[in-house]
Parts: structure tokens; sequence; C-alpha cells
């Protein structure tokens, strides 16, 4: 069989195929469709304007017969308007080449097709008009493609959150009409457009897990002034695998030069469905630095992570606070394995969702809570103990400034050092993004809100629940804010979200602890 990676209109033709001629699914393992193309009636691209006046525009563009240096230009500016535009991400230099050359073959009946499927919102074959169709299909009407023939198990679809053309809530559609998906990923790198797959000029991550190594080390600094005691640190599954995320907690700690700190190794996925690497931080999930670093031997407890945060709930009852920087996998299972697990903790603080739907992962919401939302539910079903969220707004609002990072490099400290060598090639890059003011730190604004409390200017309190099984908001934080009757009897939870925190205390910190 063939391994098939098909971007846009290759895949448009397999999905074609495959709906047709279902008998040729066995030939394909996988079939990854990369800003696959099926449905276009939610499109935002330029072509839904041109849409309804295609056939007039194309005899006129076809007809121009421009020079090819101009050809090229205009295509450089007229594709970001059907495609997305990620700027940050593409080497300007070398766009006239590629749409030089990429478009060269295209047929002008293909986009005839596009406008057809747009103005219809179906995946239907090409429309001849009423005598053509009676005469080529036997109806009135071009017929759709039967995408309920496909049974295929090894379909993975992946689309960016930029991409103009295969909006998100087509693509949506197209796998719930798809019933045994493998896979339905998401480019969380919010430019990330329908040609990035293709022509995507750097390697690009958003912050190499500067701001996890950051909360960490910030925790140490804390324990080490004897504001809080660290009883211990657990690992599981999330921007990397769970193996690998021993490891950078193990080199975190090394750069924080503290010892005696228990690792607890826990879920390596989530409750329902197989945990997918998808590389953003790097295959070891700190922007691939560690293979430039020394090998390390972490010392691992041989209690699993779950079992070790209930007996220490329960050795220190009401003590706790438990600050969760990944999905919350290993805390949603110590209560499965003791429903009296919360009972027993003083607070949890969470670093996860949204106020207002400005989501990281889909559009909606975050990726902690995204990468296992039925262990979110479980604990805002039952978490009996106060919950704290800092919510992407926050950590948006709350940046570390490239001043307070120069300063941080300046210090020439272990830790300074370790942050700088996870961090170089991402900050080089991202210093090119016109506008950006600095890094958004998320993780290390959980251990802030849990241990400077003073530090907090606004905050607000919301009955909360989470989305399971929405078409597009799946993993949605949902809000009660009126005092009417829950008619649908659903489990809320009282929970407090910071919206911002003094800058001037944060950014002094952010030195303090890194010397």
């Amino acid at each position: 069989y063939l391994s098939y990676i098909g971007h846009s209109l290759g895949t448009t033709q397999l999905f074609i195929l495959l709906s047709l001629q279902p008998e040729f699914e066995q030939f394909f393992r996988p079939f990854i469709a990369l800003a696959p193309i099926a449905y276009l009636g939610n499109t935002l691209s330029l072509f839904k304007a041109l849409a309804p006046i295609e056939p007039l525009v194309r005899p006129v563009t076809v007809g121009l017969g421009l020079p090819r240096p101009v050809a090229q230009y205009l295509c450089v500016e007229y594709n970001a308007l059907l495609y997305g535009q990620d700027p940050f991400n593409t080497d300007h230099s070398r766009l006239p080449a590629i749409f030089g050359n990429a478009f060269d073959d295209t047929s002008s009946r293909i986009y005839l097709h596009f406008a057809q499927l747009i103005l219809n919102d179906k995946f239907s074959q090409f429309n001849y008009g009423t005598d053509g169709n009676v005469a080529k299909y036997g109806q009135l009407s071009a017929p759709e493609y039967p995408l309920g023939n496909i049974t295929s198990q090894d379909i993975v679809l992946v689309h960016g959150l930029n991409d103009l053309l295969a909006d998100v809530l087509d693509v949506q559609r197209l796998a719930n009409k798809i019933h045994k998906l493998r896979a339905f990923k998401t480019i969380r790198w919010p430019q990330w457009d329908h040609l990035d797959f293709k022509y995507k000029c750097r390697q690009k991550n958003t912050d190499c897990g500067v701001d996890d190594a950051m909360a960490i080390m910030l925790a140490t600094y804390c324990h080490k002034q004897n504001l809080i005691d660290i009883m211990a640190i657990t690992c599981q599954f999330g921007n990397t695998y769970v193996d690998n995320v021993v490891k950078n907690v193990g080199y975190t700690l090394n750069a924080s030069d503290i010892k005696g700190i228990k690792i607890y190794r826990g879920c390596d996925g989530p409750l329902n469905g197989k945990y997918v690497l998808e590389e953003y931080y790097g295959t070891d999930g700190l922007g691939d630095s560690t293979k430039d670093m020394p090998p390390i031997d972490v010392a691992i407890e041989r209690e699993p992570a779950a079992n070790a945060l209930v007996r220490l709930a329960r050795e220190h009852p009401k003590q706790i606070t438990l600050i969760a920087l990944g999905p919350l996998t290993n805390i949603a299972s110590a209560y499965i394995l003791n429903n009296k697990f919360f009972d027993n903790l003083k607070k949890i603080v969470l670093m996860s969702g949204s106020l207002n739907f400005d989501g990281n992962t889909y559009p909606v919401t975050s990726f902690n809570i995204i990468s296992d939302v039925e262990a979110c539910s479980i604990v805002l079903s039952n978490a009996n103990c106060a919950v704290t969220v800092v919510p992407n707004e926050c950590c948006k609002s709350n940046i570390l400034t490239w001043d307070i990072y120069d300063q941080i490099v300046k210090l020439g400290s272990k830790k300074s050092m370790f942050m700088k060598q996870i961090t170089d090639m991402e900050i080089k890059d991202t210093k090119e993004k016109p506008g950006t003011k600095g890094i958004v730190m998320f993780d290390i604004l959980a251990i802030i809100a849990a241990i400077y409390e003073d530090y907090i200017e606004s905050k607000v309190e919301y009955k909360t629940s989470v989305e399971l099984k929405g078409r597009i908001t799946r993993g949605k934080l949902v809000f009660k804010k009126r005092s009417t009757p829950d008619v649908l009897k659903n489990d809320w939870k009282s929970v407090q979200y910071i919206k911002h925190f003094n800058e001037k205390k944060l950014s002094q910190l952010y030195i303090d602890f890194m010397k």
C-alpha cells in the first residue's frame, strides 16, 4: 500500500476517489490530508467574493497573458487574499519563484468548480447546467460525492488556524462525514495559513518550553526562600512524551541547583483516545535544545503520579495547593483512584482555558484542556476545594518584554544561560515579527497566582463547566453568570479567574529569581 500525503486539491482528489470507489481504501495507509478541501461554504477566502462572478472573471484572467515577472508579483499579493498570509513564517524573497511555478499548470475549470462548491455549500460533482447534468449524471443537479462510503481508519486531517480557504467549520464538517477518522489535528500557530504546509520557510515553535522551565525555576526559587515546600513534581504527556517531560524537569532542576525534589511519572496519554506528538516544541518539548546538553539520568519515584497525589493529599489534608501546568489527566486519575482526593486539597491552580473565546489551539479553547477534555470535566464537576484559573487572555496581557528578557540574559547565571539555550533560536525569529513586544508567558503565571497573591490586580469569579461534545466548541469553558434556574441540571464549579497582574512586580520578580 501507499502512504499518501495530500495538500489542498491533492486531498480533494483522493476524497473523490475513495468516495466513488471505496475498494481503493486498502491501498492508501495512511492518508494524511493537509489543509483538506471538500466543503467550502464557510470559506473566508477571496474566492467567496469572486464565486458569483467566476464565469466572468475566468476568461478575463485566462486571457490576460501577463508577462511572467508581473504575474509572479500579482500572485504574491493575490494568494494572500485567497489562502491567508503568514509573513512571520515566510521568506518573501522566495515567493515569486514559488508562485511562478506552482500554478502554471492549474486548469481554470478547477476554480470554477471551487466557485460551485462555495455557492452550493455541498461537496458535489461538477455542475454542467441542467441539460449537461442530465446527459452526464441522469439528473437535473450535480450529485454529491458519497463521503459516507469511506470507511478507512487511516485518515488524518490537519488544518491551520489562519487558513482562509479550508475554514475550520468546513474541515470539521468533513471530519464528521468520515466515521472512522484516525485523528483531527490543528496547527496551533495562529498565523498558519493554507500554503504554509508546502511553502513554510522557517521552522517555528511558539515558546520552546521556556514558560514551563521558568515556572519550575520560579517554584524552586520560592522553595529555597521557604515561601513554599515543593512536595512533588508529577509528569505526564503534553508538549512531548512523558519520558521527555521527565528529562526536561531533570534538566530544569539541575539548572536551578536544587536536589531532593521527588519526581513522579504519570499518564502517557488522555483518559479517552491516544496521544499523538505534534512537535510544535520540537521532539523533546524544549525546542530540540536538549540534543546539545549532556545526557541526564533522572531519578524517578517508583510510585505512579496519580497514586502519589492521593497519598500526599491524604497525609497533608487541606494543606496542599496543587498547581497544574498541563492537561489535567494526572489529577483526574487521582480522583478516579480515590473520590475523596479533592476533599483533602486546599486549592487547585490551573493554567487553562479562555474567558473570551480566545483559544490557542481550537478557536475557543486551550491546549491544556483540549488535550484531555474529559479530565477537565472530572475536575470541574467534582473538585470541592477552591479552584483558580489563569486564562489565555491574562497570559497574553502579561508578557515578558524584550527589555526584561535581555536583562535576564545579561545576568549570566546558570538559570539565565539555561533559559537562553532553550530559547535562543526562537527569540531570534520572534523578534523579527513586527509589533512583537515580548514573549507570552503561560505556566509561570500559574505559579505566581498561587504564591504571590498580592501581585493580582483584577479577577472575576464564574460558575463554570466545560463543553464535552460540541462540534466546534469541544473543550470550551462555559460560564453561568445569571441566577436563572439551571435547566441543564449541570455540575457547575465556582472558579476564580485571574485577569491581570501588576506588571512592575512581575518584571522585578523575573529578574530576581533568575539571578
